[in-house]
């Protein structure tokens, strides 16, 4: 959300450029560069398309925004601001952090990355 990049242009990117890690995805107008939010997603993304899958976010772009928009009120409460660059070894880490229920769902609808 923080540079408007959509799912549809990570697919594109991905069929186009055939990144070989989901870090990757920040040559596509700065994905996953921004607040760190979507990193998590952005690599569940790479997963799905590396295997052919369909990469469904499983939640409105409401429903989305809200929790992202959680995710800055808690970390503004523990006063640690925006989240640093991560390294490709720090991703699992994230993505174990992440509630199950904000996790990707293959049979969800999608919205925006």
């Amino acid at each position: 959300m923080c540079f408007h990049v959509h799912l549809s242009k990570l697919v594109k990117f991905h069929r186009f450029k055939n990144p070989s890690v989901a870090s990757r995805f920040s040559e596509c107008y700065g994905a996953g560069t921004g607040c760190g939010w979507c990193v998590p997603f952005l690599e569940q993304i790479f997963e799905k398309l590396e295997v052919g899958d369909e990469p469904l976010i499983g939640m409105s772009h409401e429903e989305y925004s809200g929790r992202r928009q959680a995710y800055h009120n808690h970390r503004s409460e523990q006063g640690k601001g925006c989240v640093e660059l991560r390294t490709e070894a720090d991703l699992d880490d994230i993505i174990a952090q992440i509630p199950d229920d904000m996790k990707l769902e293959k049979d969800r609808g999608s919205g925006p990355p």
